[in-house]
């Protein structure tokens, strides 16, 4: 049995031989080509063609499922914490998807090392975070807080 194997190897040497040197010469003649390739394949994408990411289409889908749903308190349609659920989700999608599309119109995106994009990425959450604090104390304050207040002041919470 031994010696079947090595008289199969034996065998196999020179066409194995042969058949890495015409590999390696096809490589060598289509080198251009394929570094050509490489290079291109390596090239950076542009940041701003992330404008039409899937994500903005899921954010419109979650406002859409948001919007299907209705609060029930002790077995009643509850119309304020629907309207308020709404009106925070609602203002909450509209700050994601504007910051994110002017965060990924920013012509510098496209030359700052990985490092920078995470601080960059990080700056935009945390500015994000607070636009939408800031509007959703607005409408607390403003709106809705006093809207529960006065048409529902003795609902137990």
């Amino acid at each position: 049995m031994d010696t079947e194997y090595k008289l199969l190897i034996n065998k196999l040497t020179p066409l194995l031989a042969f058949l890495a040197i015409v590999i390696l010469g096809a490589i060598y003649i289509l080198k251009d080509t394929i570094s050509f390739k490489i290079k291109e394949w390596k090239k950076k994408r542009k940041i701003e063609n992330l404008v039409y990411h899937d994500v903005f289409i899921t954010a419109e889908n979650v406002r859409s499922k948001v919007m299907a749903i209705r609060f029930i308190t002790h077995g009643e349609k509850d119309n304020m914490k629907t309207k308020l659920l709404h009106k925070l989700i609602d203002l909450k999608i509209d700050a994601v998807t504007i910051n994110f599309r002017e965060f990924l119109k920013d012509k510098k995106l496209n030359t700052i090392n990985g490092q920078q994009l995470k601080f960059e990425v990080s700056a935009m959450l945390s500015s994000l975070v607070n636009e939408y604090n800031d509007k959703a104390f607005k409408i607390f304050t403003t709106q809705e807080l006093s809207l529960i207040h006065i048409s529902e002041p003795t609902r137990p919470y």
